[in-house]
């Protein structure tokens, strides 16, 4: 692993999350940029929530009557999106704030559970997994790749899966919690289950590229995010949303 420094354990990675939902329970730092306010975290998250509307109306059409799973659903966010459009809604994640916030939603069925702990918990299949901003914060390999199994066992012939991850040409630990894997890694691992990228709608790059600046002009930055993604050029790392599905589909734009 290429790294700047060495990334928690397993066991210490899901202690980092726990605490982080306790001291920040119920707020946008517990789920988001920790250090950031109300407002770049909303334009954190619209960005999100535009790219899987776009993704479900392209791929599915609606999402009324559809099974979904959130993974690693933290304060519900994009659970509530789901529900409200019709979706019968699980979810997991590993704090029991979370998840006790989630509940108190009335949106769906929660269970505190780890990423690796889906073919355990769940003996049906889904239309939807939806795993945003989860899978690089698991740490260890080996539960990544366990992770990606588990999915792959609730997942019926036409599942689409919805990540958000970075785009880099190599992997890095950013962070002690963070480990940024290489596109060309996902889809090594995706083969070994049929399932390949079908789409990648980027996100945005200036916001990791100059976070002060995305701090005090949050809305200036996203619309800056829309113009031509030079960044892609400059940086070669971006963030993206992949839509994921079985390699019998066509893929509908070409990733390197």
């Amino acid at each position: 692993m290429n790294d700047k420094q060495n990334p928690l354990s397993s066991e210490d990675s899901h202690a980092y999350w726990i605490n982080r939902h306790k001291k920040h329970e119920g707020e946008w730092q517990a789920i988001g940029y920790s250090s950031g306010d109300l407002k770049i975290n909303q334009a954190f998250y619209d960005c999100r929530k535009q790219a899987l509307l776009k993704a479900v109306c392209k791929y599915k059409g609606k999402l009324q009557g559809l099974q979904v799973l959130d993974v690693g659903c933290g304060l519900g966010v994009f659970s509530q999106i789901y529900h409200e459009a019709g979706a019968e809604v699980y979810g997991i994640d590993i704090s029991p704030e979370a998840i006790n916030y989630c509940d108190s939603l009335k949106i769906g069925n929660f269970i505190c559970a780890g990423v690796g702990d889906v073919p355990v918990i769940f003996d049906k299949t889904f239309d939807i997994i939806h795993c945003f901003d989860v899978l690089y914060h698991v740490t260890d390999d080996d539960e990544w790749a366990k992770a990606i199994s588990g999915f792959d066992s609730v997942s019926g012939r036409d599942t689409l899966w919805l990540f958000t991850e970075f785009h880099i040409p190599k992997e890095i630990t950013a962070e002690a919690h963070l480990v940024k894997r290489p596109i060309s890694k996902y889809r090594n691992q995706l083969a070994k289950h049929e399932r390949d990228i079908l789409e990648e709608i980027p996100l945005y790059w200036l916001f990791n590229a100059v976070p002060s600046l995305a701090t005090r002009y949050p809305k200036l930055i996203t619309k800056a995010d829309r113009f031509g993604r030079i960044g892609k050029k400059l940086l070669q790392e971006y963030v993206a949303m992949w839509v994921i599905g079985p390699s019998h589909f066509e893929a509908t734009v070409k990733i390197p």
